[in-house]
């Protein structure tokens, strides 16, 4: 028998992965060719449905407000008429000529009924009183009024529609057939179960195909689609459930000039019966091709691969549990064959990289150590540093406090200069106690921002008026500006603005001699800045990657002119970032500094939408 050679063996694995390769990636185009199809059909079918269901709201829209139109024109032709004393037959024979108005009534400003007619029995002029009415009342006021949803004794819908008369102060009204439009609704029928209805801003529903549904006085407010049709220009398609408990796919389309809007919804099981059958063909299709292959993979893996997989995984369990010497044999020089060559190489030099290992892992632990204990000591320091600084501090700001507001005792000019001198110190200190507890809480996560709406323009108010006086001890010009396209509230966490803002100025009034120091709120789209510029000493360009950093300062000398603990500008960087912001400095050695601080646009202005009525 010829035995073949390794070269041999090695070629028919190689053909038999490529077979494998091909198999799965003939899987793989028919499932993206079939993705493809149904997600080509899926958007075919909402496009149909959806130009329907557009042009059906279009069309019950237009002939709704046809409608309304021809009421506005019978308002109009009646304000137009002279003053004759055959006005009421004029007003009668006009009315007549518009089958959708069922009555009609004209008055003066005192109510005097001027002209009346009515094709049933009269509403308007049977109101237990008419000046107390709310259609009399807006036009008298000069309104126009559109009435909500009632039925008359007869069970007929019907609404109000009033306009100022011009001639005499009083009113035009008149009622409008609601069963007219119940009509044009019940017209709109697509598909098997796609109609329409037309509701209110205040959920009422007007016309339905099933009068019933009117007749219940029936309303959807609070309902999904009432939600959306509210907050959507032109035409609005969502699903979901509508007021009747069926899923549905549905648009809405306000009416012009009302406050009315046309639903049309067609059921999701007919919206969705094309896709949902090729669904279910396109899938089951490639659930038995998918177990076909599986099967063919599995067999043949099971005899190429898997079992002498399993050899190679035994003796990785060896190494795992610390015998380094294991070997494999190989018997086919393969790719795993040539896999179980480099995992016996690989044996070989594991023992030595444990040992390189385990001194890293070492060297780590020590590290990671040193690290733990230094951040326990800097929070033991912190905490203790602040509770034995507060309590004499706290005991100087209340004798200080005491002896400036003369209690029990009179200083003269000289005294009272030195305890103002101690006061001011001892806030001084308070000042720093705080920065360092500030960066304690924000380094350790217990700095909680809370937003809360503020105004812009009175929170910089604040800061002039804390800081102006360093302005005024160096004779500094000092000018504050707010973008007026900046809303009037954002919602922000104010202390800690003022945290930012305060360090900020304070730096610059600090490091300027002469000249001015600005703060400006500007809009940058979906942003704001808060913007510091001075004409101080300015910051060379090395010192930009550190100035942010804790307890630097750019002269870090004990000699230095200028004080501080250099924590300032590492609060407010911390301060910006929980806020998800950036700061951004500028500034060259000589020629000033400017800070741009950029924080996301949280607007906590409140917005209300009008009614239009005719």
């Amino acid at each position: 028998m010829t035995q073949s050679s390794p070269a041999t063996k090695k070629t028919l694995s190689l053909r038999r992965a490529v077979i494998l390769a091909q198999a799965i990636g003939f899987l793989v185009i028919l499932l993206v060719i079939s993705l493809g199809v149904y997600v080509f059909i899926f958007n075919s079918e909402q496009t149909l449905w959806q130009g329907r269901q557009s042009d059906f709201a279009q069309t019950a829209a237009r002939l709704v407000n046809d409608n309304l139109r021809q009421s506005a024109a019978f308002l109009d032709i009646i304000n137009d008429l002279d003053d004759d004393e055959h006005f009421s037959d004029i007003v009668s024979n006009i009315a007549s000529k518009y089958p959708t108005i069922q009555e009609v009534i004209v008055l003066d400003a005192d109510a005097n009924i001027l002209a009346i007619s009515s094709t049933d029995t009269p509403v308007l002029s049977n109101l237990f009183t008419i000046q107390q009415s709310n259609w009399f009342l807006s036009a008298k006021a000069g309104d126009s009024y559109l009435g909500n949803l009632q039925f008359s004794a007869q069970n007929k819908p019907y609404i109000i529609l009033a306009r100022p008369f011009e001639r005499t102060g009083g009113a035009i009204a008149i009622r409008l057939d609601m069963e007219i439009l119940n009509e044009v609704v019940r017209g709109i029928r697509f598909g098997d179960t796609g109609n329409a209805y037309l509701a209110d801003s205040d959920g009422q529903i007007l016309a339905h195909n099933d009068f019933s549904i009117v007749e219940r006085n029936t309303s959807i407010a609070g309902r999904l689609e009432l939600e959306q049709a509210l907050n959507q220009e032109g035409i609005n398609f969502s699903a979901y459930f509508n007021f009747l408990g069926q899923e549905v796919i549905g648009s809405s389309l306000k009416i012009e000039g009302t406050t009315w809007f046309v639903f049309t919804e067609v059921e999701q099981e007919e919206a969705y019966a094309t896709s949902g059958n090729a669904l279910v063909f396109l899938g089951g299709g490639l659930i038995l091709l998918f177990v076909m292959v599986i099967l063919f993979t599995i067999g043949f893996l099971q005899r190429l691969v898997f079992s002498r997989i399993e050899k190679l995984q035994t003796a990785a369990n060896q190494v795992t549990a610390g015998d380094l010497s294991v070997q494999v044999p190989i018997k086919r020089m393969d790719e795993i064959g040539l896999l179980t060559s480099a995992f016996n190489t690989m044996t070989t030099a594991l023992n030595k990289n444990n040992e390189d290992l385990r001194h890293a892992r070492d060297e780590a632990i020590d590290a990671k150590e040193i690290a733990q204990e230094n951040n326990r000591l800097k929070s033991e320091f912190l905490s203790t540093m602040s509770h034995e600084l507060r309590t004499p501090l706290n005991a100087i700001e209340g004798f200080t406090g005491i002896m400036l507001g003369g209690m029990g005792i009179e200083l003269d000019m000289k005294a009272r200069g030195m305890v103002e001198r101690i006061s001011t110190n001892s806030k001084r200190l308070v000042d720093l106690v705080n920065d360092f507890l500030d960066l304690s809480r924000i380094e350790s996560g217990r700095m909680d921002l809370v937003d809360v709406p503020f105004s812009p323009s009175d929170l910089v108010e604040k800061w002039r008026r804390q800081l102006s006086v360093l302005a005024d001890q160096k004779d500094l010009l000092f000018t504050v500006t707010v973008d007026p396209s900046l809303p009037a509230r954002l919602l922000g966490d104010d202390d800690a603005l003022s945290k930012i803002g305060q360090n900020l100025l304070g730096n610059a009034f600090k490091f300027t001699e002469q000249g001015r120091v600005t703060l400006d709120l500007k809009r940058d789209g979906d942003n704001w800045q808060i913007i510091v510029s001075d004409t101080g000493i300015g910051i060379p360009s090395h010192a930009h990657d550190y100035i942010f950093d804790e307890f630097r300062q750019v002269d870090g000398s004990s000699t230095r002119k200028y004080g501080g603990t250099g924590l300032g500008l590492a609060i407010v960087q911390k301060l910006v970032r929980l806020m998800g912001g950036t700061i951004r400095l500028e500034s060259e050695l000589g020629e000033g500094s400017t800070f741009i601080v950029t924080l996301p646009l949280k607007s906590a202005e409140t917005q209300t939408a009008g009614v239009l009525t005719l």
